[in-house]
């Protein structure tokens, strides 16, 4: 492959040399961005005052949408009749944001709202069953064997649980709700929670304090009911009595709520009186077993706190929340009280200070980690509402109004604090920002939005810190939007409001050290579409040197401070942000992305590929030559090495990746050989690029790929070749275009003879002239021997063994090449063909040996004399006229000066 830096050819031995550095700096930038991306680290001790920041400004909202007239004017005379009798009117709401549906029951009558256009909503009557609550469940695939419903709905009224299938469009802009034959009885079971599993399981709370779960297959069978209700908290003698026997004898403890952590397989159920149930799904989610009860809230605190609670109320579990496995592999669920204290569990048994547990441990306990209490300047909360995930936590409490019609609820928000001062500190406790808003209305219910923007997991710091969120709350009347912003974001409102003193922009410098905000800078340079902005972000951060910000990075508790410019270190960090997708990941699995029917991954890999373009253009047109840093000498020159090697590692991945899209595309990946298509499924994306085996590999999937456009027809073979030229030529390059047009002559027969032979010295002239940049030298000696047309083959061979960058291995095969060809002069002196041809094969034989020996390479002449020597074949070594003079020079040890 011509790869060139600064105008000087790079051999294959560099070339890879400065991948491999490239990429250890990418690594070493991902593993430092990695460090604290488990919060459990940062949980030393319990929460202070001062863990708390506020940032007012990050919380922003966007809009607020009322309910559409009907429904509105339906809970209105709703909310009459209750005033009156409270018995006769049972309302429920809830959100369900993976269908951008908001739901609300009134009685006997379901209404689906579509909180997205405001307008359209769905309608379901459960006849005379009053609705006790809704969930949103996935369907089990072998009993709904088609993509016909995306979801279901598992409706629970007094009497019954019943399915109904949801039919909608990739958008879910139309949705139609269908019911289905699957129902079961409850026998006065009130259902207060429905959740279900991945694979199609579910499960239900109960005001009797038991956990159900909603059991169907496809048809009855002998011993079991088409629908079952089955009751994993009770004994199968207890099943046996009558329900009011076993409420009359038995205390009661309502289960409110069930918490379902999918990639662990783990179940959690939370009861009126604070008690956490912890059930095992099994590996494979087919399972369910009780492991542990954590019933003692107020002991288990005080052990904890070395002194007694305050207050019981105070300590009351109201909300469970599951911590997500890229979040943390330690800490696995979040209980929230009435008064907004969050206690942090781990259900296994290794200690989080010392040691992770890991994602396939089976749950085994609950223990109490960590106590984090609110902030003390928010006043005496009384949660009406929570939501967690990824770390953003959101929480609604009443605000106290003089007007009893008039209710409003206060909108907390807080989230991790990466500022530099808390992330770089090693051991330091979690510190958090927090932003209040009042909202009207009783918030009932907390959600975000879905979007799917990037489906390639990013960490938790880097979520907080480039993506924003956007929040779902449900009132009384109203959906209110609200946009939590990130860092990136809050950093682009600072560019938009700033003068010409940049003192917001220094402000931000100093609060996330001057390396981040140059990688934010960077980014909002290349992603911003408003380009006055767009320059402005760029130009802060080619000046981001300028800022005289000390900003050490916290490696084994030794402050670390990088002798490269804060440049250099932006420009690394944003490339590892945006490689680190896909760096570790498996070909194999990057396959199975871009061959997926969801538009959406493949989309992800199309913006990530012009993203990783974009960066290196940008490289290109502004940090290729030295630029006025204030640094010695000798580190500025390393610096501008590290980034013309970033810069070549950022061209071969865009490569890289255009090529896995194009062979995705064409599904060539299937098509390749075993032993190639095991290696797609041990090797990863940084393989390919860096490795010189990856390089292999590239050239075989870019040979089956050509391969394959030689079945199309000319016009789309053209198009392949083009695309490979023109997103992948680092594998592709233009010698290897010449390579391929040669070959396809070569391929050809030619019965004239003197086209034959203009043909065949036209292609040796063009083989010339790229022979050194050709991988496999093999096809084209092949295709030239086909011609008999050994001279070529000599000539080309000892072309590239001389050639620059070329090894003294690679030497070696060439002269083994050429030995070959003269091997092969035995075989067509045959008796059997007429003069003609013994003169034509003779002329042949003549020219190759003409062409070996008139070579200069004094290393070929000894393997050349020493295979006379083995052939016996002193005697016609010595009536080579040509080769007398060059032999008597030889042997004195002279080599004859080129001509």
């Amino acid at each position: 492959v011509n790869n060139t830096m600064n105008g000087q050819l790079l051999v294959a031995g560099d070339q890879f040399q400065s991948l491999g550095e490239a990429a250890y700096l990418i690594d070493t930038t991902i593993q430092l961005s990695d460090r604290f991306t488990d919060f459990s680290t940062r949980i030393t001790s319990n929460s202070h005052s001062e863990d708390y920041v506020d940032e007012d400004l990050a919380l922003i909202r966007k809009k607020s949408t009322i309910l559409p007239a009907h429904i509105l004017e339906r809970l209105t005379v709703a909310l009459e009749a209750s005033a009156k009798n409270p018995q006769s009117i049972i309302i429920k709401r809830g959100l369900f944001p993976e269908i951008k549906r908001s739901w609300i029951s009134i009685n006997n009558s379901l209404y689906l709202w579509n909180y997205e256009d405001g307008f359209e909503y769905s309608y379901l009557d459960a006849q005379d069953r009053m609705i006790l609550t809704v969930g949103l469940v996935y369907p089990k695939r072998e009993v709904f064997q088609t993509d016909e419903y995306r979801y279901l709905l598992a409706i629970a009224t007094q009497e019954t649980v019943y399915l109904v299938g949801i039919c909608t469009d990739e958008t879910f802009s139309v949705l139609s709700l269908i019911p289905t034959q699957y129902y079961v009885s409850l026998n006065q079971v009130s259902i207060s929670s429905i959740q279900g599993t991945l694979n199609g399981r579910i499960f239900m709370s109960a005001f009797d304090g038991n956990l159900y779960e909603f059991d169907y297959q496809l048809e009855e069978k002998w011993f079991s009911k088409k629908c079952r209700l089955v009751n994993h908290s009770s004994s199968l003698t207890r099943n046996l009595v009558p329900y009011f026997i076993v409420t009359k004898f038995s205390p009661e403890d309502p289960l409110y709520e069930i918490a379902l952590d999918h990639p662990r397989n783990i179940l959690y159920t939370l009861s009126e009186k604070s008690c956490i149930d912890v059930y095992d799904l099994g590996v494979d989610g087919n399972s369910l077993k009780r492991v542990f009860s954590f019933s003692n809230v107020l002991p288990e605190v005080a052990r904890f706190l070395r002194n007694s609670p305050s207050s019981e109320k105070q300590y009351q579990i109201k909300f469970i929340h599951v911590v997500a496995e890229q979040e943390s592999t330690t800490v696995h669920l979040i209980a929230v009280t009435t008064h907004g204290i969050r206690l942090y569990f781990s259900t296994t048994q290794a200690l989080f200070t010392s040691m992770q547990s890991s994602p396939s441990s089976r749950p085994q306990t609950l223990d109490l980690l960590h106590i984090r209490f609110p902030p003390q300047n928010k006043g005496d909360l009384s949660l009406r509402a929570s939501f967690y995930k990824n770390g953003v936590f959101v929480a609604s409490t009443p605000l106290s109004t003089s007007n009893p019609f008039h209710q409003s609820d206060r909108l907390l928000v807080s989230s991790p604090d990466l500022s530099f001062s808390k992330r770089a500190i090693e051991g330091s406790n979690l510190k958090e920002n927090v932003s209040s808003v009042d909202v009207e209305g009783e918030i009932t219910s907390i959600g975000e939005r879905v979007h799917r923007k990037d489906l390639i997991f990013q960490n938790a710091e880097q979520e907080h810190l480039y993506y924003s969120r956007e929040l779902l709350c449900l009132g009384s009347k109203h959906l209110h939007f609200y946009t939590k912003l990130s860092v990136l974001e809050q950093l682009k409102e600072r560019l938009e409001q700033s003068d010409d003193s940049d003192v917001k922009i220094k402000e931000f410098f100093e609060r996330y050290g001057v390396d981040l905000a140059a990688s934010m800078c960077l980014s909002l340079a290349l992603s911003i579409e408003d380009p006055q902005l767009s320059q402005k972000a760029s130009s802060f951060f080619l000046r981001s040197s300028g800022y005289s910000i000390q900003v050490p990075l916290s490696i084994g508790g030794t402050p670390q401070v990088s002798e490269f410019s804060p440049v250099h270190s932006g420009l690394s960090l944003y490339a590892a942000r945006i490689v680190r997708k896909i760096w570790n990941v498996l070909v194999s699995d990057l396959f199975a992305d871009l061959t997926s029917n969801d538009p959406q991954k493949t989309e992800v890999f199309y913006q990530l590929e012009l993203q990783l373009r974009a960066l290196a253009k940008y490289i290109q047109n502004n940090l290729m030559s030295n630029s006025e840093y204030s640094l010695r000498r000798e580190v500025l020159v390393r610096e501008q090495k590290s980034i013309l090697h970033l810069h070549s590692l950022l061209v071969r991945s865009t490569d890289a990746l255009a090529l896995l899209r194009l062979i995705a595309e064409n599904q060539i990946h299937t098509k390749l050989s075993q032993n190639n298509q095991l290696t797609l499924t041990t090797r990863t994306f940084r393989y390919l690029v860096v490795d010189a085996s990856g390089q292999e590999l590239c050239k075989s999937l870019v040979a089956a790929l050509v391969d394959h456009t030689k079945t199309s027809d000319d016009l789309a073979a053209k198009s392949i070749t083009d695309e490979l030229q023109k997103h992948c030529p680092s594998f592709f390059s233009d010698n290897d275009y010449k390579f391929l047009q040669v070959m396809e002559i070569l391929k050809k027969d030619y019965p004239n003879k003197t086209e034959k032979e203009r043909v065949l010295v036209d292609a040796v002239r063009e083989l010339s002239k790229i022979i050194q940049f050709v991988p496999n030298i093999h096809p084209m000696v092949n295709a030239l021997q086909r011609h008999n047309y050994f001279h070529g083959v000599v000539h080309l061979a000892l072309l590239r063994a001389k050639a620059e960058g070329i090894t003294s291995e690679e030497s070696e095969k060439m002269y083994r090449i050429v030995l070959d060809a003269f091997d092969t002069f035995s075989q067509l002196r045959v008796p059997t063909v007429d003069q003609t041809q013994r003169d034509e094969i003779e002329r042949t034989i003549g020219k190759s040996i003409s062409v070996a020996i008139s070579s200069t390479n004094r290393i070929f002449h000894e393997k050349l004399y020493s295979w006379y020597i083995s052939k016996n074949l002193t005697n016609d070594l010595l009536e080579c006229t040509p080769l007398k003079r060059l032999a008597e020079n030889t042997v004195f040890g002279r080599v004859p000066r080129k001509k």
